[in-house]
């Protein structure tokens, strides 16, 4: 029976583990392949070509219309946000309309994590004990005090554009060698990755510490040793 339930629960985390890596390339493919049929099909009548004279003389005239059309907008939108007043209208769209739709914060965050354009790989990335109770908290160190305090930016998951702002003193951070995107990958995850994340934590804490060498009295050793000769008559 037991065996039964370990081979059921390595096949549902087997599947779980692809679903979660094939549904956002997924859905990344669908956003894409309906943008690129849309504008196929715009491009259409601005080519002057039927459907059936499109799809058996000029096939790849059409998708290349498309493809370009799709980079020009990519680019000019980017040019749009790239300014002030672009980025203040896109960022205001965005809190009233598109983060009330249903995960496009967390799509928002995997696309800049994979193009690598995320802003919290601008900070440090720390575990902090909130409470005092040895409960680690994945965060992001964003501000120091000349002080004994530091700000800290806890992302909540899967969606990580919102979270909670903590000042906590310097002796509750617990400094990890991981890079930001890493950070970010867990927290969209609803913590898978983490183990990496603690076991830097843990192999800082448990490196042994190398204990000096005692000095050997040079004295002391010969006399010990000409001590241990044998006396002979």
């Amino acid at each position: 029976m037991r065996r039964d339930d370990g081979t059921t629960n390595f096949l549902k985390t087997t599947l779980i583990g692809g679903l979660v890596v094939l549904l956002p390339l997924g859905l990344f493919y669908l956003l894409v392949s309906f943008l690129f049929y849309s504008i196929s099909g715009i491009a259409k009548p601005l080519l002057g070509l039927s459907d059936a004279y499109e799809a058996f003389n000029y096939p790849l005239l059409v998708d290349l219309f498309a493809f370009v059309f799709l980079v020009v907008l990519c680019f000019l939108v980017g040019l749009l946000v790239s300014t002030n007043g672009g980025q203040r209208w896109v960022d205001r769209i965005e809190r009233r309309i598109l983060f009330k739709l249903p995960y496009y914060g967390t799509l928002r965050e995997a696309v800049h994590q994979l193009l690598g354009n995320s802003n919290m790989n601008l900070f440090k990335v720390v575990l902090v004990d909130l409470y005092g109770t040895d409960t680690l908290t994945t965060a992001f160190m964003t501000d120091e005090t000349i002080g004994d305090y530091v700000t800290v930016f806890v992302p909540t998951g899967p969606n990580p554009t919102s979270g909670f702002i903590y000042h906590v003193k310097r002796h509750q951070l617990r400094h990890v060698d991981v890079k930001g995107e890493e950070a970010m990958r867990s927290i969209i995850g609803v913590g898978t990755g983490s183990a990496h994340i603690l076991n830097k934590h843990f192999k800082y804490e448990s490196a042994p510490v190398e204990k000096p060498k005692e000095p050997v009295d040079s004295d002391s050793h010969s006399e010990t040793k000409s001590y241990e000769e044998p006396i002979t008559h």
